[in-house]
């Protein structure tokens, strides 16, 4: 029941004497009634809290105020009835009651650590949140009912700084007191408020340390102008990364603003990467970007980020884990070091900071880091911890955004097939079927069908049908139908990349195998997940490669950093199989298979990516030198050999009939083109000379440079893999189509490209 004012017509009658009387003897009335009718105090962010507070530590400083400032934003935060602010003594080990409303009656008030819910929270270092309060098992009277509160609920939140449990250090106890309970939320909200009070005692502790010692005035002046520096600095810091939430940005502010105040000769900064329980860097001192890593549980830095305590070493070669390897290969000869965690608000070790050889800038002497400059770093480090944490939080954001907006643009264009549509295929499909001998043969040509055309998706039913796919793993027909035709429409009419092409380069690996080529170095599962390869290998490409994103910074770039398109491909790939059982055609296969055809369909689609192949090419010719052979029992030659063999698959218009491999030629630089024509659009330079369209002439040249780089080499190694006749078939083919190309650039004929422009031209059936 709430407290009833007097009437207006007792205003006139009551004296001030007697409302002093009644506020003293009702002090938990009062209270409601003050929190009911007077204003709570404005409601600001956490940011603007910890700007106030450090203007305030460096201009007009007072202990109590800028405390209660604290509590009672926080008691509105929380919507508290009241908040008891305790700090420890580190003389007697006793929690004294920090009279911030200058209530007497409560000075000199003490709690012995572990007595009551107020003393236990500082000796367990834990969060207290309790209803009925009196009806716990750790209730004191004497010290938790000091007040005469009638309060039910109460939030006992420990003031700690690194960490809690053994490992704090005890700075304090906030108390807060309420009817109502507190919530799980409350107690977090809190995490950013203990952070800045950790900050705030322990500056007023070392002023009161300072104190002890007035004989010696010049130690103490140069002490208070230490503060005032140090003020400044955070004050500074904290300006500056509220700026920004661009992590390279804050770290290399981080870097600087550390080397320049602790006088350190270098600085570097490593996050922690949990999935990997790695450390990595990506930004340093000098400028430079190149990312390093390596495991948590290597060096000092492993060890901080592990333990969470700060390391301070006067010559860090008498430390047993310090790596001394990086200063030998820069000739280089590290010392005092000094480094500490980086917490967010939950105390999350994030990463942590390392500086290195302290430098007296005038004698360039190097110094050990004082104790001074270990508390100041890690007052230093608390800014930084929030400011990174913050940044993550926005680059996690961003990217869900991007992932949103491109998930729902392909979700536009990529509507699920009508069963009118399947319906429809599979009634029609007999009557387009290729005859088995002649989709056996190399010289087959998809190419003739236009990526629209139902003979071309007939094509792909037949390839996973004839090898009898369907069969060894249950793949129902209907099933197998909608999924093709699922696979085709999540192609896009582009003037190369598209399901054409898909359907060429899932031919040129199904004539290796119905041909027997693969028999014994693959099981069926194998093959399968390599089918499967083949045909989502591009899907949904929209015309632009891998420089081009990169380039233009599209959300693609933003969301993978190497093998770009692939690694769409084959995001889409499984969104398509995961998107029901009923177009899922690996849904029968065992748990071990399934998972194992999971990572080889990755394996193989990211391998079309020829950056790849140059990266694994020399592993490749590796495998035979000093006259050695593949072995298939070796997993890492029989993984080479699968990533050539898509390669060459995605090659395979190259070794076709002259007419298709002109044709596909037009195909491929009509789509390079289309890009240059957006980079120019753009701004941007062209990627290469392939995207200009006025080396429209010159495709004979450069066609001839792709068959020595790239086509005859792969091709080369395939032989080695697989000494067998259809590929040399295939090679002999290939020298056929470079000589024809030989003969065009030797030609005082001017090439003309034969221009698509988007509109699909077909050979001739």
């Amino acid at each position: 029941m709430e407290p009833a004012l007097p009437s207006k017509e007792m205003e006139t009658s009551v004296s001030q004497e007697l409302v002093e009387k009644w506020i003293t003897e009702n002090p938990w009335k009062a209270s409601k009634l003050v929190r009911k009718y007077v204003p709570p105090i404005a409601q600001r962010d956490i940011n603007t809290m910890v700007m106030e507070t450090l203007r305030s530590m460096n201009s007009n400083y007072n202990f109590k105020t800028l405390v209660k400032n604290i509590v009672d934003f926080a008691v509105d935060l929380v919507s508290a009835d009241q908040c008891h602010s305790f700090l420890f003594d580190r003389e007697t080990q006793e929690l004294a009651y920090l009279n911030l409303n200058l209530e007497k009656k409560y000075e000199g008030f003490r709690i012995p650590i572990g007595k009551g819910i107020i003393g236990s929270t500082a000796s367990d270092g834990e969060v207290k949140r309790i209803m009925n309060i009196k009806e716990t098992s750790v209730y004191d009277e004497k010290y938790d009912d000091f007040t005469g509160s009638k309060a039910n609920g109460i939030l006992c939140i420990p003031i700690a700084n690194h960490g809690f449990g053994a490992n704090q250090e005890l700075l304090g106890v906030l108390a807060f007191l309420s009817e109502d309970e507190f919530t799980r939320n409350d107690a977090a909200q809190l995490s950013e408020i203990t952070s800045l009070l950790c900050v705030l005692i322990k500056a007023e502790f070392r002023v009161m340390d300072l104190k002890k010692y007035e004989s010696k005035i010049t130690e103490l002046q140069k002490a208070v102008q230490n503060e005032k520096d140090h003020s400044e600095l955070l004050f500074s810091l904290a300006s500056e990364l509220s700026l920004n939430t661009e992590i390279d940005q804050i770290i290399d502010t981080i870097l600087q603003t550390a080397k320049k105040q602790l006088w350190a000769d270098s600085a570097s900064l490593f996050l922690v990467d949990k999935e990997k329980s790695e450390l990595y860097a990506t930004r340093f001192d000098n400028g430079t970007s190149k990312k390093v890593s390596f495991p948590m549980n290597k060096g000092i830095a492993g060890s901080v980020a592990t333990t969470g305590v700060t390391a301070n070493y006067s010559d860090v070669y008498e430390c047993p884990i310090f790596n001394r390897e990086v200063d030998k290969q820069n000739n280089y000869r590290s010392k005092s070091l000094l480094c500490v965690p980086l917490r967010g608000p939950n105390m999350e070790i994030l990463g942590v900071v390392n500086l290195v050889n302290k430098t007296n800038p005038q004698t360039k002497e190097i110094l050990s880091f004082s104790l001074y400059d270990q508390r100041l770093f890690e007052e230093f480090s608390v800014f930084c911890g929030l400011a990174i944490h913050k940044s993550i939080m926005a680059a996690q954001n961003n990217l869900q955004r991007e992932r949103l907006e491109l998930l729902l643009e392909m979700m536009n264009f990529h509507n699920k097939l009508s069963p009118d549509v399947i319906e429809k295929f599979m009634g029609c499909r007999n009557l387009v079927r290729i005859e088995s001998y002649k989709l056996s043969r190399w010289n087959f040509d998809p190419h003739v069908y236009a990526d629209t055309d139902d003979t071309l998706a007939v094509i792909g039913y037949q390839l996973f049908s004839n090898l009898e796919f369907d069969k060894t793993f249950v793949i129902p027909d209907r099933k197998l139908v909608e999924y093709i035709l699922t696979v085709r429409k999540n192609y896009r009419p582009v003037a190369y990349h598209n399901f054409t092409h898909a359907i060429s380069v899932t031919h040129g690996l199904f004539v290796l195998i119905v041909n027997g080529v693969l028999d014994e170095y693959f099981d069926r599962v194998e093959l399968f997940a390599m089918i499967v390869a083949c045909i989502n290998h591009d899907i949904d490409h929209r015309g632009m490669n891998n420089a081009f994103q990169q380039r233009a910074q599209s959300a693609f770039a933003h969301l993978y950093t190497s093998s770009t398109m692939e690694r769409h491909h084959f995001n889409h790939s499984m969104t398509i199989l995961n998107s029901g059982n009923d177009i899922n055609i690996l849904s029968n296969l065992s748990k071990f298979d399934y998972k194992r055809a999971l990572q080889l369909i990755e394996y193989c689609i990211l391998a079309t990516d020829l950056s790849l192949y140059f990266e694994r090419k020399k592993k490749m010719e590796a495998v035979f030198e000093n006259g050695a052979k593949f072995d298939k029992t070796i997993n890492t030659q029989k993984e080479l050999l699968q990533s050539l063999l898509m390669t060459c698959s995605d090659l395979a218009a190259m070794y076709k009939p002259w007419e298709t491999t002109k044709y596909t030629a037009d195909a491929v630089y009509e789509e390079f083109f289309l890009q240059g024509d957006e980079e120019k659009r753009l701004g941007m330079p062209y990627s290469s000379e392939l995207t200009n369209r006025n080396n429209a002439s010159e495709i004979p040249r450069m066609q001839v440079g792709f068959y020595d780089f790239v086509v005859i080499p792969a091709f080369d190694l395939l032989i080695k893999f697989l000494d067998h006749s259809v590929i040399k078939e295939l090679y002999s083919n290939i020298l056929m189509n470079k000589a024809k190309w030989q003969e065009l650039q030797a030609s005082n004929t001017k090439y003309e490209h034969k221009l698509l422009h988007g509109s699909v031209r077909r050979l001739s059936k």
